[in-house]
């Protein structure tokens, strides 16, 4: 649920972002900037979700029980 609320924060914040420096670099807008900066905007998006999955890692159920075992857990 944390990726999903960061990423969706990344978004929007990517978005605004790019949108700001397209503007400062006078490039026009249109169909093709939209398109541009809703691609990197989810590039980004997808970016934080994977980082914030790859940190926030529950054990699994089956290692649970492993480790509660007498014997078996290390």
């Amino acid at each position: 649920m944390l990726d999903l609320i960061l990423s969706t924060i990344a978004f929007f914040a990517a978005s605004y972002w790019l949108k700001r420096y397209l503007d400062d670099r006078d490039i026009a807008s249109g169909r093709a900037r939209s398109i541009l900066v809703m691609v990197l905007a989810t590039a980004a998006s997808f970016a934080v979700s994977a980082a914030v999955s790859r940190f926030d890692h529950e054990p699994s159920v089956d290692s649970r029980i492993v480790h509660a075992l007498p014997g078996l857990g290390q």
